[in-house]
């Protein structure tokens, strides 16, 4: 008897913004060059570099997702983001929209942007990270900054990502809450796994570095 191996491996486009958006991290490389080049089990691995200004970039990662590969999902990764090694396996939650936990500075302390929606918080959300065991959990936004998004959803809402202004024109919601505000409103969950940590890195040129220590010691 003869047996057929029926399993079909998941294709993944892997997106990182490029410059001019900015130059990537080195463990971001590290993690580039050893999971593509050595690959992921179970996984056929294709890689993207669009090229533009935030939050347009966002659009050309879905459009190239959806117009220049057939992959199954994209997995989307900001070039200041340091992901775990093991971070493709979000792909196998199989779910259309899960990000891993990933920190911002944008609220005066650095914090997990892993949200709900709250009236009494800033821009109508608090930070709502889960505290129970390490696995999936669903929340009402989050950042897009290392996400798994899939085919289907990324066709649904190519080219909708915008900053909402108020009437002054200052930010009222940037366009990875607004994303994921709109994706709940069709029935798509905003899935977290905390089994994910990314590390989240500025950058700061060598020059600049030694710029500071010499005029420190001055």
């Amino acid at each position: 008897m003869t047996l057929i191996n029926s399993f079909k491996p998941i294709s993944v486009l892997i997106s990182v913004p490029c410059p001019p958006y900015g130059d990537i991290t080195g463990g971001l490389a590290d993690f580039l060059v050893r999971t593509i080049s050595g690959g992921w089990p179970g996984t056929i691995l294709k890689y993207d570099r669009p090229e533009n200004k935030w939050p347009m970039v966002r659009n050309d990662q879905f459009k190239r997702f959806v117009e220049l590969s057939d992959c199954d999902y994209t997995l989307l990764i900001d070039s200041d983001i340091v992901p775990p090694a093991n971070v493709l396996d979000m792909v196998k939650n199989k779910v259309d929209f899960c990000t891993a936990i990933c920190f911002s500075w944008q609220f005066e302390e650095p914090f997990a942007v892993c949200m709900r929606k709250d009236p009494k918080g800033r821009d109508g959300y608090i930070q709502d990270v889960p505290s129970g065991p390490p696995g999936l959990y669903e929340r009402d936004a989050t950042g897009l900054a290392c996400t798994v998004i899939s085919r289907k959803l990324a066709e649904k809402f190519t080219g909708s990502f915008r900053d909402i202004l108020d009437g002054q024109g200052m930010l009222k919601r940037d366009a990875d809450f607004d994303f994921c505000e709109r994706i709940k409103k069709v029935g798509y969950k905003v899935h977290v796994d905390t089994r994910f940590i990314c590390d989240h890195r500025k950058k700061i040129g060598l020059r600049r570095i030694n710029d500071l220590l010499v005029g420190g010691q001055k």
